[in-house]
Protein backbone atom coordinates (compact mmCIF):
# COMPACT_ATOMS: atom_id res chain seq x y z
CA UNK A 1 0.00 0.00 0.00
CA UNK A 2 1.53 3.22 -0.84
CA UNK A 3 1.62 6.54 0.99
CA UNK A 4 -1.61 8.04 -0.36
CA UNK A 5 -3.79 4.54 -0.50
CA UNK A 6 -2.95 3.42 3.26
CA UNK A 7 -5.83 3.93 5.56
CA UNK A 8 -4.21 7.28 7.34
CA UNK A 9 -4.08 8.64 3.55
CA UNK A 10 -7.28 8.12 3.14
CA UNK A 11 -8.09 9.82 6.53
CA UNK A 12 -6.29 12.70 5.45
CA UNK A 13 -8.06 13.17 2.40
CA UNK A 14 -10.96 14.31 4.64
CA UNK A 15 -9.06 18.26 5.33
CA UNK A 16 -9.17 18.71 1.51
CA UNK A 17 -13.13 19.06 1.90
CA UNK A 18 -12.30 22.14 3.98
CA UNK A 19 -11.96 24.92 0.97
CA UNK A 20 -8.59 26.38 0.79
CA UNK A 21 -6.83 23.02 2.22
CA UNK A 22 -3.78 22.56 -0.06
CA UNK A 23 -2.20 19.33 1.73
CA UNK A 24 -1.36 17.39 4.50
CA UNK A 25 1.00 15.10 5.86
CA UNK A 26 0.90 12.36 8.37
CA UNK A 27 4.75 12.27 10.04
CA UNK A 28 6.83 10.36 12.92
CA UNK A 29 8.41 12.40 15.47
CA UNK A 30 11.47 11.58 14.04
CA UNK A 31 10.88 13.34 10.70
CA UNK A 32 9.32 10.04 8.51
CA UNK A 33 6.42 10.80 6.18
CA UNK A 34 4.14 8.15 6.92
CA UNK A 35 1.20 9.37 4.63
CA UNK A 36 0.00 12.51 1.93
CA UNK A 37 -2.60 13.10 0.22
CA UNK A 38 -1.83 13.80 -3.37
CA UNK A 39 -1.53 17.17 -3.79
CA UNK A 40 1.84 16.99 -2.54
CA UNK A 41 4.24 14.71 -4.44
CA UNK A 42 6.64 12.25 -2.14
CA UNK A 43 9.76 14.07 -2.79
CA UNK A 44 7.89 17.15 -1.08
CA UNK A 45 6.16 15.32 1.15
CA UNK A 46 9.47 14.18 2.47
CA UNK A 47 11.20 17.48 3.51
CA UNK A 48 7.87 18.69 4.57
CA UNK A 49 7.70 15.70 7.54
CA UNK A 50 11.36 16.68 8.05
CA UNK A 51 11.00 20.25 8.51
CA UNK A 52 7.94 19.66 10.82
CA UNK A 53 9.00 17.35 13.12
CA UNK A 54 11.94 20.09 13.36
CA UNK A 55 9.28 22.46 14.31
CA UNK A 56 6.99 20.69 16.53
CA UNK A 57 10.12 19.46 18.60
CA UNK A 58 11.24 23.12 19.11
CA UNK A 59 7.58 24.29 20.32
CA UNK A 60 7.91 21.45 23.17
CA UNK A 61 11.00 23.36 24.32
CA UNK A 62 9.74 24.23 27.67
CA UNK A 63 11.12 27.51 27.19
CA UNK A 64 8.20 28.04 24.87
CA UNK A 65 5.33 26.43 27.54
CA UNK A 66 6.80 27.31 30.77
CA UNK A 67 7.43 24.36 31.76
CA UNK A 68 5.89 21.01 32.90
CA UNK A 69 2.12 20.35 32.38
CA UNK A 70 1.70 22.96 29.67
CA UNK A 71 1.62 20.23 26.57
CA UNK A 72 2.01 21.59 23.01
CA UNK A 73 -1.46 21.38 21.08
CA UNK A 74 -0.69 23.27 18.14
CA UNK A 75 1.82 25.51 15.73
CA UNK A 76 0.40 28.08 13.32
CA UNK A 77 2.61 29.63 11.12
CA UNK A 78 1.60 32.54 8.73
CA UNK A 79 3.27 33.31 5.58
CA UNK A 80 1.83 36.15 3.00
CA UNK A 81 -0.11 33.61 1.09
CA UNK A 82 -0.63 30.95 3.28
CA UNK A 83 -0.91 28.67 6.62
CA UNK A 84 1.35 26.23 7.82
CA UNK A 85 -0.55 24.22 10.92
CA UNK A 86 1.27 21.22 12.97
CA UNK A 87 -0.62 19.41 15.73
CA UNK A 88 0.05 16.00 17.76
CA UNK A 89 -1.60 13.38 15.94
CA UNK A 90 -1.42 10.58 18.11
CA UNK A 91 1.46 8.57 19.42
CA UNK A 92 4.74 9.25 18.41
CA UNK A 93 3.62 11.04 15.15
CA UNK A 94 2.12 14.77 14.19
CA UNK A 95 0.21 15.75 11.74
CA UNK A 96 0.72 18.70 9.34
CA UNK A 97 -1.53 21.01 6.95
CA UNK A 98 -0.91 23.85 4.39
CA UNK A 99 -4.09 25.81 3.48
CA UNK A 100 -4.12 29.17 1.45
CA UNK A 101 -3.94 32.31 3.43
CA UNK A 102 -7.82 32.52 2.56
CA UNK A 103 -8.47 29.45 5.04
CA UNK A 104 -10.96 29.68 7.76
CA UNK A 105 -8.89 29.18 10.68
CA UNK A 106 -10.95 28.18 13.40
CA UNK A 107 -12.84 25.25 10.73
CA UNK A 108 -9.19 23.90 10.00
CA UNK A 109 -7.94 24.08 13.40
CA UNK A 110 -11.13 22.20 14.78
CA UNK A 111 -11.23 19.92 11.75
CA UNK A 112 -7.49 18.72 12.62
CA UNK A 113 -8.15 18.00 16.60
CA UNK A 114 -11.29 16.71 15.59
CA UNK A 115 -9.69 13.89 13.33
CA UNK A 116 -7.39 13.22 15.28
CA UNK A 117 -10.13 12.72 18.42
CA UNK A 118 -11.75 10.18 16.36
CA UNK A 119 -8.56 8.40 14.63
CA UNK A 120 -5.65 9.22 16.39
CA UNK A 121 -5.26 5.19 17.59
CA UNK A 122 -4.78 5.11 13.68
CA UNK A 123 -2.11 7.68 13.61
CA UNK A 124 0.27 6.69 15.74
CA UNK A 125 3.51 5.59 15.19
CA UNK A 126 6.10 3.31 16.78
CA UNK A 127 9.75 5.24 17.59
CA UNK A 128 12.45 3.86 15.47
CA UNK A 129 14.81 1.33 17.97
CA UNK A 130 18.15 3.22 18.96
CA UNK A 131 17.11 6.57 18.37
CA UNK A 132 16.35 7.83 22.20
CA UNK A 133 13.00 8.72 22.11
CA UNK A 134 11.17 8.97 25.35
CA UNK A 135 7.06 10.03 25.32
Amino acid sequence: MSDTTSKPAWMLRSLLDIPEVLHAVLLSRDGLMQARTEEISKDEADTYAAAMSGLASLCQDPIFSGGRGNHWRETVIEFDSRYVFAIRAGAGAYLGVTTTAMVDLVVISRRMHELVGQIGHEMAVADRQGLGFHG
